[in-house]
């Protein structure tokens, strides 16, 4: 007779399965236990004070956002404009100007450059800024006249910082004509674009005091 040890008789499949089912009941109850705890303290103790632990805050600056106090008097209606290069090509100025109607904008910012409309000293060219502005005015929109762009005759050497890049009895002179040539025509001037970029101001460092 062998004196082997008998071995274990295996578990069936189905009990493994109801075991593990088991366990996760089992399991599942504790966490509904668990939660069902915390809601009760919840509930016994109520919700806590918001106010007990805020921080101190500086109370805002009052402002007055009354309509009065945000309205600029000086302009009530606001206008919009957009800086177009309508110079030199007249397919490309039809084109532009009637995106510019497209996009519901009012004014048109052109440049007029003095170095295209005086190359030579006392030698002038309005053909195409006549044009410039005629269409611009067809299209029922207001011109903002952007002026610079000297030519070389009129560009000085500079000696001093404020000293200024260009002859200025020459400069009043191309101002005041376009001023009288266009009388009642341009809404607005802006003169020199962008003065305090190097770039600008005919490659000098920019100075407040000259411009």
């Amino acid at each position: 007779m062998s004196n082997r040890p008998t071995p274990p008789t295996p578990t069936p499949p189905a009990r493994i399965r109801r075991r593990g089912q088991s366990a996760i009941i089992l399991a599942g109850a504790l966490i509904v236990a668990i939660l069902a705890s915390a809601a009760a303290i919840v509930l016994r103790n109520g919700d806590p004070d918001p106010t007990a632990f805020s921080p101190t805050a500086t109370p805002p600056i009052p402002r007055d956002l009354a309509p009065e106090a945000v309205t600029d008097r000086a302009f009530p209606s606001l206008a919009y404009g957009i800086h177009a290069f309508l110079w030199w090509n007249p397919t490309m100025r039809t084109l532009d100007l009637d995106n510019i109607r497209l996009m519901a904008f009012t004014h048109v910012k052109q440049r007029f450059s003095w170095a295209n409309m005086e190359p030579v000293q006392g030698e002038w060219h309005w053909d195409m800024a006549d044009a410039v502005v005629d269409e611009i005015e067809h299209r029922g929109l207001d011109v903002v006249a952007r002026l610079d762009g000297p030519p070389d005759w009129a560009i000085r050497a500079v000696n001093q910082p404020e000293d200024v890049p260009v002859d200025l009895e020459a400069w009043g002179t191309f101002c005041g004509d376009l001023a009288a040539r266009y009388q009642g025509r341009i809404a607005g001037y802006q003169v020199w674009n962008e003065p305090p970029l190097r770039r600008e101001w005919m490659e000098h460092p920019p100075n407040a005091a000259a411009y």
